[in-house]
């Protein structure tokens, strides 16, 4: 399976001359599904009496979300509360793997600069010590050597690569009309605002506005926004579609018109700019992990799988299972940070009164793939994002190597004559490979 995810150029190189392909080694990791059995069958649980302890606040889940509830309370000089994470490790889909001479992610892997309205993020980067200042209109710069150099992306059309993922090779002349009106399109809804002054798509979700001429995209698809645009080419569609697939698993008759557009247009400061540049590291968003969880490790309880949030008149229970002992929480609040999808298997009362249809969520996984190379690759693949037009999309995300301090940071290029490999071919390398995260 390793071998048809990565295409051909792993197959040949794998190829011995007696031609008998050698797959590489390594394993499956990720989620205890006996676990999600657990919740998948709604299980009762009693908590015996001398198993109870109270607590002010109570977060379930180590992820990003969870960390940063806990950093925000850390530095609100807030200390009651207690952080549960059902893994040995925090992160979630942000977690990352220690290796050599890098570490590696195995999930989100870049944060896109914050715009200079996102507050507390910027004092986060500040924090970790990302920032150098800000510019003159007041927006955040960070250290060159944290950026992503020079991203590049292509698509596969006809045998060929072309560079970018909207293919203009070939295009006729209502293609050029039609994708100069969809971004004016874009540019128009990067320049709103409301008469509050606040963008229509903006990140964090809390920054964007509420006025009904925004509110109303959510109610229909992307792809009918597109044909009541009059936008029907073929490749504009395409491209559209890639998108809503790439960051959502979604297709655009499946994604909101308010998704497809936060896509396009989220991420870019003013019209005529390009999208705001990429924050990266080897270990990917593992490095917020690692910082996140040293400040709030004091409240940190892993391996705690909870299995049961009951609202009381006082507050919230909440009930887990610690190492096969079944513990109970008496909070006056509790933060759900888990995936939203779990919420009407462990919150008591929420499929009867939910925020929103959650019979109708749905939710996709990832399947994250590390490999470890004995040495450079022939430099016949050599960019960083692929798509092949007229199929679903395939990712390949760049990888690092590290020469002591930061800003000796190389991106590995097969056609950088500057990038200097240690000597690993020689070394025993039992690290984990694969990852397919269940949640």
């Amino acid at each position: 399976m390793l071998t048809t995810f990565l295409g051909a150029p792993l197959a040949f190189a794998a190829c011995r001359s007696n031609g008998n392909p050698v797959f590489p080694s390594g394993e499956i990791v990720g989620q205890d599904v006996s676990l999600g059995h657990i919740l998948r069958e709604m299980r009762s649980f009693e908590v015996p009496a001398d198993r109870w302890e109270s607590k002010k606040v109570a977060i379930i889940g180590g992820g990003i979300a969870g960390l940063t509830a806990a950093w925000k309370f850390k530095r609100e000089k807030f200390d009651d509360f207690v952080l549960l994470e059902l893994e040995k490790h925090v992160g979630g889909t942000s977690s990352s793997g220690t290796g050599e001479p890098v570490g590696y992610p195995w999930g989100a892997h870049y944060l896109p600069v914050p715009f200079q309205e996102n507050v507390e993020l910027i004092s986060l980067l500040d924090e970790i010590g990302l920032t150098e200042g800000r510019g003159a209109g007041g927006e955040v710069l960070v250290k060159e050597h944290y950026l992503c150099r020079d991203p590049e992306e292509r698509v596969f059309y006809k045998g060929r690569w072309y560079d970018g993922l909207y293919l203009h090779v070939g295009e006729s002349e209502d293609d050029k009309r039609q994708f100069a009106a969809f971004q004016r399109h874009s540019e128009k809804w990067v320049n709103w605002r409301d008469a509050s002054g606040r963008r229509a798509f903006a990140v964090p979700l809390a920054n964007c506005s509420n006025d009904a001429e925004v509110t109303l995209l959510d109610k229909i698809t992307f792809a009918e926004w597109l044909r009541q645009n009059g936008l029907n080419s073929e490749r504009l569609v395409w491209y559209c579609d890639y998108a809503c697939r790439d960051d959502y698993g979604l297709k655009i008759d499946q994604t909101s018109a308010w998704a497809g557009l936060f896509y396009f247009c989220s991420r870019v400061r003013k019209s005529g700019e390009e999208s705001q540049p990429f924050i990266t590291f080897s270990e990917g968003n593992g490095k917020f992990v690692g910082h996140l969880a040293e400040h709030v490790k004091d409240n940190i309880r892993r391996s705690q799988m909870v299995v049961s949030v009951v609202p009381t008149e006082k507050g919230v229970d909440v009930i887990c299972l610690d190492g096969g002992e079944i513990r109970g929480i008496h909070c006056e609040k509790a933060i759900f940070a888990s995936p939203m999808f779990t919420a009407p298997y462990i919150i008591r009362g929420f499929r009867e009164d939910s925020p929103f249809a959650a019979s109708e969520f749905q939710h996709n996984a990832w399947f994250v793939a590390n490999l470890f190379l004995k040495d450079r690759p022939k430099p016949r693949f050599a960019k960083g994002l692929s798509a092949l037009m007229g199929q679903r999309p395939v990712r390949k995300s760049f990888a690092w190597l590290c020469h002591g301090d930061a800003s000796k940071r190389h991106r590995l290029r097969p056609d950088d004559p500057d990038l200097l490999l240690p000597d690993v071919s020689r070394r025993e390398r039992p690290h984990k490979a694969l990852r397919l995260p269940l949640a």
